[in-house]
């Protein structure tokens, strides 16, 4: 009997940036957390994923056409709305929306996205010190400096009013 457990993320970045560097690829570093969280631990699925993202960019690796041929939202942008939302900054985070509607984004998977990147923030702000392990460090770094600015209250308040705009 064999047990497979996922491959943690910060492993399937450091060999997907290792071949990619290799082959000389020219690649968006932003673009492989996309492919590794769609990949879910498999570095069989991320290499298969990788593959397709690199023919439909014709050759080159970009955040933004990953995100699009993912169905998923930047993730820059999603970091934008959620900050413009942890601000109070309406004018920033109703611009966020038009420009996701505009570029004819599903913005069921923004609310999605977000509800996912508020409750990374939720788990960071409540315990500084775990290591999720759907994260790299550099990305658990950004949740936490994310959630600086607000407290946990103000945090579950705008996670749960995501969560019933979804449901």
């Amino acid at each position: 009997r064999f047990d497979f457990r996922p491959i943690p993320p910060e492993t399937l970045v450091a060999t997907l940036t290792k071949i990619l560097t290799d082959e000389g690829v020219k690649f968006d570093p932003a673009a492989l957390p996309l492919i590794v969280r769609a990949a879910e631990g498999s570095l069989r699925d991320a290499l298969s994923l990788l593959d397709t993202v690199l023919a439909y960019g014709g050759g080159a690796l970009e955040a933004a056409a990953t995100a699009q041929l993912l169905g998923t939202t930047a993730p820059e942008q999603v970091r934008r709305f959620a900050a413009a939302m942890i601000a109070h900054d309406a004018a920033a985070a109703l611009e966020a929306i038009d420009r996701a509607a505009r570029d004819g984004e599903d913005l069921e998977a923004l609310a999605r996205e977000t509800i996912e990147l508020l409750r990374q923030v939720l788990v960071l702000k409540a315990a500084p010190t775990a290591k999720p392990p759907d994260l790299t460090p550099a990305e658990a770094n950004e949740r936490r400096a994310l959630g600086e600015p607000v407290s946990l209250d103000e945090l579950l308040y705008l996670l749960r009013a995501f969560l019933e705009a979804d449901a």
